[in-house]
């Protein structure tokens, strides 16, 4: 070192020095790793430079070695000088703060005895190799607080004759493992995590995040904008660079909310919806932007549902403020659900609701005429049927006639109830209406005086049907008609209904003279027609209705009873019949499948790319035929055979859909066992060779993504062949099923156990971060298998034998049986040290091997050929 270089070294150390009401600087243990470095770097420079100054300037000796033993005992690091045999000369305090001074400088005791014993190679190589001396070394110390992760740095010294180094020694356990728990936190969760520096290019992001978004590590280094990606808004709107979340971090280095973006990708023509956050990275010291955290899960499915609902109940509302009837819907409780604009206009809602009115307390049902629609309002609990009443109300000096329609429906467990309200007093006052509709009608009206019985007006369809002329009908009354219809015993129930409800209707049916059935159903009302109470009864013929419903009934039980699920929808989707064998296959009653949408039961197995495609089939030649997987009502997700067919009319026009499906799980279990024995050992259950080898390809090409190393060990049992052969193939059997258990045992869920026949196993080790994890794995297999085998009440001894190949190192072109024959090679190498032993893969061991296994093909070729001439064999007399 130059004299200018120490003078600099030396007046920055002077200046830590000064900084600190101490002799020495602050203490560093809040400091970064960094920090530590540059000082560490500092104070080894200044300690070589008062070396120097020692032996080349001897004018500053004794002032140079003053300040020699105020920076060597008073650092904050620890500093020890040790000779070339690893015997500590001295040491400072900071050592005696991570060590138990007696042992430390005790020359029966070198330094390497401090090192976990994995780690003394790697330690040995970095302190022998020159290359390396500014190069720091990251192992495991043995300290009074066990084992920690330090980083070591050194020096060469001499003092005198004798070899020496400087040693410096820094506790960075506690930053390594909060470095680790970053790591794994990153990595393994489940939402996606891109980090992204200050100039918005990609540095890193976690499995989670590159499925979604759909990209692999090609990414990384990129900006957003060099990637096919469009960013839009919650409105479907593009968004500048400077509005997205991570950038408006950066800029402002706070974090950012999550809320909704969608990425867009024009080439795959995809949208992928999530909801996003950002959180920036500022450097300790100064909060600087560093980077950002962007933090975002999938929402597409939410997204587009909810854009679906809420389009829906616009729709919904819509069409209820077009309707001219008056609409609500109510809870028991006669809490006002919805309203159209019809019903807050005819109810005055916005004036009542403000005094919290039920209601059933609404001025129009406090009439004594709608005495019994209040009582049934009052009461909700017991309508469990639809129910029609007809109310005439006065409002305003006028009598107004209405229908009041209460549907009961089924919401959550919860029940909710439709309200109809029509205004029919247009139609009750204009006479000529009434004559069009009554006298003309199709079906037979007759009109009584409740309170008599007395026949006031029947319409031609009635004399028809009754037999009755106009001029006849003073001499019949309500009661005669009842028996025309052989239904007399009910006209006393008919008439109780009425008084209950203002309503009633029921089917009957009658025999006329040539023998044929007339079926009828009678609809009776109760109507105020001025200041008087009419029973009003319409008789449809239902003949021809049931005619046909007989041949529907037919048809149906055919529908009903075959054993594939049967489901029809309308055009637009929505589902309108199913058969029995639907709701046995899927779970769903029909009271809950009719009305909906066939997607719900999709099971997502299948993209949109397949329902695309199912549909291009249905529209363009009438059908689909194949196979889907549905989800039922339980959550069970089952394969089933599908075949859609369109319905078309008498023009070939489209009007319904039919499918037809067959559940076929137990086809498919029967595939699966075949396939299982395809790819697992049936012995032992686990993976045979062939699922070895794709497990193989899949932790290669994972290895090459991250960038990290696999090991594979060959394992062979010694003694096995003596143990099959003298107790018989079942102990053997239950020795490799032991054999087996054992190995999982030990074993990650990350890491694979195959068998690939006789006794022979391979162990994959994913993922390894050093030699030592897995020699660690070897020894517990070694230790595992050396426990006797209990089989019959028979102890077995059986040890074995381990070769061990490492990728991508042992390995050509990522050849898998070069790979799995290397760690072959190496448990041949074990079995000629002596069996119950580990060996990693030689190359030259390998070429001596090969050499000395094609020198015994070559002499067994030559014994066989004959080519072996024996020209002299001298005789012994002994």
């Amino acid at each position: 070192m130059n004299r200018n270089e120490y003078e600099r070294l030396k007046n920055i150390a002077s200046e830590k020095l000064k900084e600190s009401s101490l002799p020495f600087p602050e203490d560093f243990s809040g400091k970064s790793f960094e920090e530590l470095t540059q000082i560490n770097e500092i104070y080894q420079a200044e300690l070589e430079a008062q070396n120097d100054e020692l032996q080349f300037h001897i004018l500053d000796l004794e002032e140079a070695q003053v300040e020699l033993e105020i920076l060597f005992t008073n650092a904050p690091i620890a500093y020890t000088l040790m000779t070339n045999k690893f015997n500590v000369l001295r040491a400072n305090e900071k050592v005696f703060t991570m060590f138990n001074p007696l042992h430390f400088l005790s020359k029966k005791v070198p330094f390497y005895t401090h090192i976990y014993k994995n780690h003394l190679t790697k330690f040995l190589d970095w302190i022998n190799n020159k290359e390396k001396e500014n190069i720091p070394l990251e192992i495991l110390l043995k300290t009074k607080n066990g084992l920690k992760y330090c980083s070591l740095h050194y020096h060469k010294w001499s003092m005198k004759d004798n070899d020496t180094f400087l040693l410096s020694i820094i506790d960075i356990h506690a930053q390594k493992e909060e470095n680790d728990r970053f790591k794994a936190l990153f990595k393994n969760s489940q939402q996606g995590v891109v980090y992204l520096d200050k100039n918005n290019r990609i540095v890193d992001l976690n499995q989670t995040a590159s499925d979604i978004i759909e990209e692999e590590g090609s990414c990384i280094s990129k900006s957003y904008s060099d990637l096919d990606w469009t960013f839009l808004d919650g409105n479907e709107h593009v968004v500048k660079t400077e509005d997205l979340p991570f950038t408006k971090a950066i800029e402002t280095k706070e974090i950012q909310k999550a809320s909704v973006f969608a990425i867009y990708k024009s080439i795959s023509k995809k949208t992928i919806w999530l909801k996003m956050e950002a959180i920036p990275h500022l450097s300790p010291e100064d909060e600087e932007i560093i980077g950002v955290f962007c933090i975002f899960t999938d929402v597409t499915k939410e997204y587009i549902l909810d854009k679906e609902v809420t389009k829906q109940l616009e729709n919904f509302k819509t069409l209820g403020n077009n309707i001219p009837d008056v609409i609500l819907r109510i809870d028991e409780e006669q809490n006002i659900l919805f309203a159209n604009e019809k019903a807050i206009e005819f109810f005055d809602i916005e004036n009542n609701s403000s005094s919290n009115t039920r209601f059933c307390d609404f001025p129009i049902f406090k009439t004594e005429q709608a005495k019994n629609i209040y009582l049934m309002l009052n009461d909700l609990t017991k309508l469990t049927s639809p129910i029609t009443y007809s109310l005439n109300y006065k409002n305003i000096n006028k009598n107004k006639n209405y229908f009041i329609r209460i549907v009961p429906e089924e919401s959550n467990n919860k029940k909710k109830f439709l309200i109809i309200v029509e205004d029919i007093t247009e139609r009750v006052e204009s006479e000529d209406m009434f004559d069009q509709l009554f006298f003309h009608a199709s079906d037979a009206i007759i009109l009584t005086d409740h309170r008599t019985g007395e026949i006031k007006s029947i319409n031609k369809k009635a004399s028809k049907l009754l037999g009755i002329e106009e001029k006849d009908k003073k001499s019949i009354f309500a009661n005669d008609i009842f028996a025309i219809f052989d239904d007399k015993n009910k006209y006393f129930n008919h008439l109780d209904a009425l008084k209950k409800f203002g309503v009633d209707n029921y089917e009957s049916n009658r025999t006329l003279e040539n023998g044929q059935v007339q079926y009828l159903k009678i609809y009776c009302t109760l109507i105020d027609i001025g200041n008087d109470v009419y029973h009003q009864s319409i008789v449809h013929d239902l003949t021809e209705h049931k005619l046909l419903e007989l041949q529907v009934q037919q048809t149906s039980k055919v529908f009903e009873h075959t054993v594939e699920g049967i489901m029809i929808t309308k055009l637009n989707g929505s589902i309108i019949s199913v058969n029995d064998a639907f709701t046995k296959i899927t779970g769903y009653t029909r009271e809950e499948i009719i009305g909906k949408k066939p997607s719900m039961l999709r099971s997502g197995r299948q993209d949109e790319l397949f329902y695309k495609r199912m549909w291009d089939d249905i529209c363009n030649k009438g059908t689909f035929r194949g196979e889907i997987w549905n989800k039922k009502k339980d959550g069970t997700i089952y394969p089933e055979w599908l075949t859609v067919s369109t319905i078309y009319d008498k023009n070939q026009k489209a009007i319904q859909y039919v499918a037809v499906f067959s559940d076929f799980s137990e086809i498919k279990k029967t595939q699966n066992k075949l396939e299982n024995l395809a790819h697992y050992d049936p012995l032992t259950k686990l993976p045979n060779r062939l699922l070895l080898k794709q497990a193989i390809t899949h932790f290669i090409k994972t290895a090459k993504r991250h960038k990290n190393k696999f090991a594979v060990l060959f394992i062979d049992l010694d003694r096995f062949k003596q143990i099959n052969d003298t107790y018989g193939h079942e102990t053997g059997d239950e020795v490799l099923k032991i054999t087996a258990n054992r190995l999982k045992s030990v074993l990650r869920e990350s890491d694979v156990v195959a068998r690939l026949g006789g006794d022979e196993f391979i162990v994959i080790i994913n993922e390894i971060t050093n030699i030592e994890s897995t020699e660690i794995v070897a020894k517990n297999i070694l230790n595992k298998l050396k426990t006797p085998f209990v089989i019959n009440n028979q102890e077995h001894n059986i040890t074995c034998s381990i070769g061990i190949s490492v990728y991508p190192e042992d390995t050509q072109n990522d050849d898998i049986g070069i790979l799995i024959k290397n760690a072959d090679k190496a448990m041949y190498e074990s079995k000629s040290a002596g069996k119950n032993n580990y060996h990693y893969f030689s190359k030259n061991r390998a070429k001596d091997m090969t050499k000395i296994s094609n020198l015994d093909d070559s002499l067994n070729e030559s014994i066989q050929n004959q080519e072996f001439d024996l020209t002299y064999q001298p005789l012994y007399d002994i």
